[in-house]
Formats: C-alpha cells, sequence, structure tokens
C-alpha cells in the first residue's frame, strides 16, 4: 500500500520523522530552541510509554484474571503468570536491586 493512498498514515510517519530528526539534532548539537523542543518531544513519548504500559498490563491481567476465576482451559498457567507478574512488580519496585546487583 502507498503512502499517498492512506493520509493517515503518511501524516502519522511525517510526524514521527519530524520528531526524530529534531530529537537527533539535540543529540548532535546544543541549539537552544531545538534542545527545549527535544526534551518536550521526549518527555510526551516517556509519557505515553508508561500509558501504553499501563493499558497492557491492565488488559492482560484482566484476560488472565478471567481465566482463573472462571476455571477455563490451562487457568493455572494463568495463575502462574499472575503470580509470577505481582513477583515481578514487587521485586522490582518496592524492593529494588541490592548493593551487589546493577549500579
Amino acid at each position: 500500500m502507498s503512502f499517498l493512498r492512506d493520509p493517515k498514515r503518511l501524516l502519522a510517519t511525517l510526524i514521527a520523522g519530524v520528531a526524530g530528526l529534531i530529537v537527533l539534532l539535540d543529540f548532535a548539537g546544543a541549539i537552544p530552541s531545538i534542545d527545549l523542543t527535544a526534551q518536550l518531544i521526549i518527555n510526551w513519548a516517556a509519557l505515553l510509554a508508561v500509558l501504553a504500559l499501563l493499558v497492557g498490563l491492565l488488559n492482560v491481567v484482566g484476560s488472565h484474571l478471567r481465566r482463573v476465576l472462571g476455571r477455563n482451559s490451562d487457568w493455572v498457567y494463568s495463575l502462574l503468570l499472575l503470580l509470577a507478574m505481582l513477583l515481578t512488580i514487587v521485586f522490582g519496585t518496592v524492593i529494588g536491586p541490592t548493593s551487589g546487583g546493577y549500579t
């Protein structure tokens, strides 16, 4: 499919390309106006990434929780996934890295 036939895809590609170019120019040199714009783009990208991660996490938890509560086929694997996810979140956020781990 051609980009010219799908204007939404073309617009999204242009926006992503321009944003990437601005961040790349900021990385290459220190121009104050580009620095502020690049920092704004990076902050928005980080916010969108966190929101996408949260939506994905809630989707996986909801899907597997329904499978466990409904005792569907292979529900034990869904329970193991939910427990492993919970342990990963607890160890990664509450406990955090130890002194012998990465710095």
